[in-house]
């Protein structure tokens, strides 16, 4: 529901912004799920999309939570234009990275082979390292920041008369969360300090790994626009 207005209200934006990266009509995800590059996809298309990937992953509930994270830092810190022909790489994108904060059984690139057989590895290998250079790297979650988007979220799903069975974190769960993800990030810009003093491509291994607190977006204006 989120990403579906959010989409909408970039329609009215003039001058968009869509780094060649997340383009999928440049790098399709190769794919059988072929989305429409032109329109908005519905509520139902990004969940089927959404939901696919993370059933056959067998990824996590909070997983998603830390997903839409990153996606809302990608667009606060570079304004790109969230679009019908980007939305499923920046999704899958922010997966990816979530995925190597969240979960206890390591999630390797390849294993999303098995949502896109004819994905190609060093495609996946690119879209992750860029998304990481777009976000500065900054991947750490402060669970104060998981918590607000866990109630905004949960908010909506009850204005809208959605199932959200997903619980707030433990103590013990946002300890862990802020440690990974402080670790992700420490992890990554090290390989990114290594790559630049050797000028040779790195691969940041799925080791989990926490960032700054920053602005959220407001989710608010979203949960109204969910209400008919």
């Amino acid at each position: 529901v989120c990403l579906h207005y959010k989409m909408k209200e970039c329609e009215k934006i003039v001058d968009k912004n869509l780094p060649e990266i997340f383009a999928e009509e440049l790098n399709p995800l190769g794919s059988v799920y072929v989305s429409d590059t032109r329109s908005t996809p519905s509520v139902e298309e990004i969940h089927y999309f959404l939901k696919v990937i993370y059933d056959t992953e067998d990824l996590s509930a909070e997983c998603a939570v830390m997903a839409l994270i990153f996606i809302e830092r990608l667009i606060a810190i570079t304004n790109i234009t969230l679009h019908a022909s980007n939305w499923r790489r920046i999704c899958f994108g922010a997966i990816i990275i979530a995925s190597k904060v969240w979960e206890d059984t390591a999630v390797w690139n390849s294993d999303f082979r098995s949502v896109f057989p004819r994905l190609r590895l060093n495609d996946l290998g690119k879209l992750e390292r860029e998304y990481l250079r777009l976000l500065d790297f900054n991947v750490a979650i402060k669970s104060s920041v998981y918590a607000k988007y866990y109630f905004s979220l949960r908010t909506i799903a009850e204005r809208s008369e959605i199932n959200f069975p997903l619980q707030p974190l433990t103590r013990t769960q946002e300890q862990q969360l802020e440690a990974k993800s402080h670790g992700l990030e420490v992890k990554a810009k090290q390989f990114n300090i290594h790559r630049s003093a050797s000028h040779e491509s790195y691969h940041l291994k799925d080791t989990p790994v926490c960032i700054e607190d920053m602005k959220l977006s407001e989710l608010s204006q979203i949960v109204d626009k969910t209400i008919v």
